[in-house]
């Protein structure tokens, strides 16, 4: 049997239980990678009400319009969330927030 790994990573608005900070991995393939991402969800804080994710991704959209890099992807990733970026994350002004 072959195994394949996929290059995967994650952004959450979701908060760890230790270090308070928005969970989130680089991106990986291997066994030890799966785990760590396990770990990270496990830790998420269910008590924390978490920020809109569409703030995360105005944020990352913003990001990218200043030249900064997606880190931890791959060319493929990368191309795919900008593909989201460009469709998706949204001034929430849009939908008559402020």
């Amino acid at each position: 049997m072959l195994l394949i790994w996929i290059p995967v990573s994650i952004a959450s608005n979701g908060r760890d239980v230790i270090t308070g900070k928005e969970v989130s991995t680089s991106s990986g393939s291997s066994e030890r990678h799966l785990g760590a991402i396990g770990e990270a969800l496990a830790r998420v804080s269910l008590s924390v009400k978490p920020r809109p994710f569409s703030e995360l991704l105005r944020e990352e959209r913003m990001n990218r319009m200043a030249g900064a890099s997606i880190s931890g992807t791959d060319a493929g990733q990368k191309a795919v969330m900008e593909d989201i970026l460009r469709t998706v994350a949204v001034p929430t002004e849009q939908f008559g927030r402020k």
